[in-house]
């Protein structure tokens, strides 16, 4: 019993999606610390952190001292690009799932990432199964 446990647990290991979180920061408040301690307290690990930060006189080393999987990315506010900024942070990323959020966005509680993963995975099966099914009556039809 305890051998098919452990298995089981190594082969969820071996399956576990890679989660990176891109987040553009200006002028970062209380909400933004909130934020920060809430991704920290996730019951799926986030792998890295990246801070898109539209430089506005505030430093952000802190958070990389902080929180050892922050990656800071300083950027212009002339470079700053809703979409462009977050398309820099996520080609930063070699993890599986990238997600995108907003500052003062917080987590409700510590599943989120875990809900959002869990999410995408039923739905690449329900893709995977629907796929199939093409597949299998398109040859039904040769």
């Amino acid at each position: 019993m305890y051998i098919q446990i452990q298995q089981k647990a190594e082969h969820h290991k071996m399956n576990k999606k890679k989660v990176d979180v891109v987040i553009p920061v200006y002028h970062p408040g209380s909400e933004f610390k909130k934020l920060m301690e809430r991704l920290e307290r996730q019951t799926y690990e986030v792998n890295r952190i990246f801070l898109m930060h539209t430089t506005d006189g505030q430093s952000l080393e802190s958070m990389k001292e902080r929180y050892k999987n922050v990656t800071v990315e300083e950027i212009t506010p002339d470079e700053f690009d809703h979409a462009a900024t977050r398309d820099k942070g996520i080609r930063q990323s070699d993890a599986d799932i990238v997600i995108c959020m907003t500052q003062d966005a917080c987590p409700d509680n510590e599943y989120l990432v875990s809900e959002l993963v869990q999410a995408l995975e039923e739905a690449n099966r329900d893709v995977r199964n629907a796929l199939s099914q093409v597949d299998a009556d398109s040859k039904d039809h040769e």
